[in-house]
């Protein structure tokens, strides 16, 4: 994470599962992330439905 900050990279968190992952990192500076925190992995016809019925 401090390369990426020194480098101002853009960083994407990935195979976050917990709550405790999500404050660490957004402690961090790093607020771009996924995994099952959010989502399982969906089939196409699941993710546009959970798109399209989640808030955004």
């Amino acid at each position: 994470m401090a390369f990426g900050h020194e480098s101002n990279m853009d960083m994407v968190a990935e195979g976050v599962e917990t709550q405790v992952q999500v404050d660490y990192l957004a402690a961090k500076g790093v607020y771009l992330h996924q995994g099952y925190f959010y989502a399982e992995p969906l089939p196409l016809d699941k993710l546009i439905h959970f798109y399209n019925n989640s808030p955004h």
